[in-house]
């Protein structure tokens, strides 16, 4: 199984420069950037067809691209509606380093794994073992980062904003949510880690758990109020109006929640649950992945109004992982728990991506690499 074999070999090079998974140097960066060089490779020489986006717009902004220069993009001169800056900007560049819509697709896989540095950095202020977070990683994301392709290069920066809101860079945080809006308008749920970052670092503990249940609440009446929601954001621009009338109640595009899915992520809690009784993450480190998690899970049921609304959820996913690889890391944690938990995402990849062929990227086909 092609992606099976690639995800191998991409954990056995990490571990040869780092065997432990916790290397913060050269070592264990050398090891990180041949994965990403390696698994950009794959993503920028598959063949049309692989992901559904590669035949929805990859090829409209390569065409832009190719045409059209920014200036023309910002006095809305060119053929193609609601384009997105960022992403426009970055098919140029690629068109500039190698005018090929395959260079494009490289590009952007390098800006979506962007996702790994970031992870990587966190490595200097928390512990946790990054050869069983890229194997998570590998099998929950690699799949969907051939499609969503916009919003998960958004789903970088604003990563890269939540580890700079942590280490209170804020003018830096900003200009990485901004980056990520250019690259797809949904990145204003970005916002949510750092919000939840803040509730979980209230000094006293009964303010703390009192503004949690509130979050939790409101979570609540805005999954419950959502179309209203949705369609003040398009009328306030903040959001493209497309966004309203393509995910609002009663469009055309049916819900789509995986059940998958969600047993994966009610898995999550209990490792949150292990994690409060045997003490493994701080009580505030510990409602910080609680609410990341819950939020997650309300996240991903926003597909019951449409099939790709789910997406949103990755904005919260991505530092969810962080926190729940903490646990597991943790000696604390019963191996049987590790094992459990990986084996359990790696199910739910055959499931979404080879058996039912979620995203459009089973079977791998590439005429430059000669695999058909």
């Amino acid at each position: 199984m092609f992606y099976f074999i690639l995800f191998t070999i991409s954990v056995f090079i990490y571990i040869l420069f780092d065997n432990k998974g916790n290397n913060i140097k050269a070592r264990g960066w050398g090891g990180l950037g041949l994965i990403i060089a390696l698994l950009c490779i794959i993503a920028g020489c598959r063949d049309l067809g692989i992901g559904t986006d590669t035949l929805i717009y990859s090829a409209d902004y390569y065409y832009c691209a190719s045409l059209y220069d920014l200036k023309d993009v910002l006095l809305d001169k060119i053929p193609m509606a609601n384009i997105s800056i960022g992403f426009f900007v970055l098919n140029k560049l690629a068109i500039w380093v190698c005018d090929s819509i395959y260079g494009c697709f490289f590009a952007t896989e390098l800006c979506i794994l962007g996702v790994l540095i970031v992870y990587k950095k966190f490595q200097r202020i928390y512990k946790f073992s990054f050869i069983l977070l890229l194997i998570l990683y590998l099998f929950l994301y690699y799949n969907q980062t051939f499609n969503y392709m916009r919003q998960l290069c958004a789903v970088t920066f604003t990563f890269a904003a939540y580890y700079l809101f942590i280490n209170k860079k804020y003018i830096l945080c900003i200009g990485s949510l901004i980056i990520g809006y250019l690259f797809h308008t949904s990145a204003i749920v970005g916002i949510i880690p750092l919000v939840i970052h803040v509730i979980s670092n209230i000094d006293s503990p009964k303010r703390r758990k009192v503004i949690s249940v509130i979050y939790i609440f409101a979570m609540g009446v805005g999954f419950l109020a959502f179309n209203a929601i949705l369609t003040y954001l398009a009328g306030a621009g903040i959001l493209l109006s497309a966004y309203a009338e393509r995910y609002g109640v009663g469009t055309e595009y049916t819900s789509g929640v995986s059940t998958a899915q969600l047993l994966f992520l009610l898995m999550g809690y209990i490792l949150i649950y292990i994690s409060h009784r045997k003490r493994i993450l701080p009580a505030r480190q510990n409602l910080r992945v609680l609410l990341l998690h819950t939020t997650n899970f309300a996240l991903m049921l926003f597909g019951l109004y449409s099939v790709f609304l789910f997406r949103i959820s990755f904005y919260v996913a991505i530092p969810d992982m962080l926190y729940l690889v903490m646990i597991l890391s943790s000696n604390k944690a019963h191996r049987l728990a590790r094992i459990g938990y990986t084996v359990f995402a790696m199910l739910v990849w055959l499931y979404l991506y080879i058996i039912v062929t979620d995203c459009a990227t089973y079977p791998y086909t590439s005429k430059l690499l000669g695999i058909s």
